[in-house]
């Protein structure tokens, strides 16, 4: 168990203990921390495989982009110097 769900579960008892909650709301809270901490990773591993192809095609679009930019500022420069006279 992840510490999230365990931090409930002793938050809960020290609260059922104290008489802050009653044992039906404790109930409730056991309950939601058990299905949070088991649910949550097969959630994100879901959500991982239906983005991944976009991660990648996001990332290849990065590194397409910086080559656009690496271009540019290549020729901005040579330019650059051309104007200055330093290239004929």
């Amino acid at each position: 168990m992840v510490s999230r769900g365990e931090v409930a579960l002793i938050t809960a008892t020290i609260g059922l203990q104290a008489g802050l909650i009653t044992p039906s709301l404790f109930s409730a809270v056991i309950l939601i921390a058990l299905v949070t901490t088991l649910v949550t990773p097969l959630l994100l591993k879901l959500v991982y495989y239906i983005r991944s192809p976009r991660l990648e095609e996001a990332a290849s679009t990065h590194i397409q982009l910086m080559d656009i930019v690496e271009e540019v500022i290549h020729v901005e420069g040579a330019m650059q110097l051309q104007e200055e006279g330093h290239v004929h």
